[in-house]
């Protein structure tokens, strides 16, 4: 009995294992494997027999897409939108339709609109609020105020700049950078509720961009004090200071890993600024973009699947995201001006920057929730190929 239960076994293994992948198992495989070539010769194969198939549709969209291909991606999509193929609103998909059509694929929502300049915003935990600096009085001090843009409350007073703010875990400290005792830039925290304010570095150099690991025990932080721009990490608890890059070239941008073991940032080791991590314990690093351009400010997003940095590799500097791996890159603005500074919200459903408008710097916020309606996109399609033009493909 048990020998028949095994040969039953073994065949149903064998079933399964030499069963036929369906043609979108194929091609996604193909997708997935960078080869949008050959994907594209697939779906075409699968919509001749299938015509009707929106999902076949849907990836042979994506596969002209990621190749460029921007006339026959545009005409498919508009394929899919007439179709009223529910994958016409795939995140994924649309992000590379924005983007061959050069419009945001997130609608831009702006959240200050001032005389003055307001800039480097960061979410507090509890995602409601921003804390974020404000050049209202004359010189930059740090605020705090409802997404919405209502109830700004001043939290840091001197005569002085006071700048790179970043929330403990818990929301109840700022750490940030002052000149406030002198003319260079040390640490100092803030606890919200008490309005006290601690200096946490003491010499003569420059300490900027502080960031708190995601147990509040550790700050990250750059320093010149060895002559060059390295990163340093501050252990609360002791007050030691440890180094953690050595190299005769810029380092900036540090922030911690959500799991606390790596710290990402920026560095021009390579001649331009790139984004890279490093291992807190080892030291070991791997680098993230290979760019010609400048890659910088790189933030994790909470489950530490993605990454948000600003860039001029397309001219302008602009916000992307990428994979934590570093592929995948998605350009996320388009606006006229230099964007700059992104940082997640704790749910990783929010952006928010600051953009340089005319004169002056604004926050802006981008919600990953409302991408850009479908609607507007295959309206944007037809001004540039209308439909008695199109070629069906």
């Amino acid at each position: 009995m048990r020998l028949k239960y095994f040969v039953l076994s073994i065949l149903i293994i064998l079933s399964v294992g030499c069963r036929k992948k369906s043609p979108v198992d194929v091609g996604k495989g193909l997708i997935e494997r960078g080869e949008f070539g050959k994907a594209i010769g697939h779906f075409k194969k699968a919509l001749a027999a299938s015509p009707e198939s929106t999902k076949y549709r849907y990836f042979l969209t994506l596969s002209y897409a990621m190749v460029d291909s921007g006339a026959q991606a545009f005409e498919s999509y508009r394929e899919l939108y007439d179709a009223g193929g529910v994958e016409m609103d795939e995140p994924q998909l649309k992000e590379q339709i924005a983007r061959l059509l050069a419009v945001d694929p997130y609608p831009l929502q702006r959240v200050t609109k001032n005389k003055f300049s307001e800039f480097e915003p960061r979410f507090m935990p509890d995602g409601k609020h921003i804390i974020y600096v404000s050049d209202r009085t004359g010189s930059g001090q740090i605020y705090m105020m409802e997404i919405g843009g209502k109830d700004a409350k001043r939290l840091t007073k001197s005569s002085r700049w006071d700048t790179d703010p970043s929330a403990s875990p818990k929301g109840d400290e700022i750490v940030f950078a002052s000149d406030r005792d002198g003319r260079d830039k040390e640490l100092y925290l803030l606890n919200i509720k008490s309005k006290e304010i601690k200096k946490l570095t003491e010499n003569t150099v420059q300490d900027r961009d502080p960031s708190f690991s995601p147990n509040g025990g550790k700050i990250v932080f750059v320093s010149d004090r060895d002559k060059n721009w390295e990163v340093y990490v501050l252990d609360r608890a002791s007050g030691k200071e440890e180094r953690i890059t050595k190299n005769d070239f810029w380092d900036g941008n540090p922030s911690f890993s959500p799991d606390g073991v790596s710290i990402l940032y920026a560095t021009k080791r390579e001649g331009n600024e790139e984004i890279c991590l490093v291992r807190a314990d080892s030291k070991k690093i791997e680098r993230l973009t290979e760019h010609r351009a400048s890659d910088m400010h790189p933030r994790f997003s909470p489950d530490g699947k993605f990454i948000v940095f600003y860039s001029d590799r397309d001219g302008d500097e602009e916000i992307y995201r990428m994979e934590a791996s570093g592929k995948n890159v998605v350009r996320l603005t388009y606006r006229k001006g230099s964007d700059m500074e992104p940082s997640f919200d704790p749910r990783g459903q929010r952006i928010v920057f600051d953009g340089k408008t005319g004169k002056t710097w604004e926050i802006f916020m981008i919600d990953f929730s409302r991408s850009t309606p479908a609607d507007s996109l295959a309206a944007r399609i037809i001004q540039l190929i209308p439909a008695d033009s199109a070629t069906k493909k």
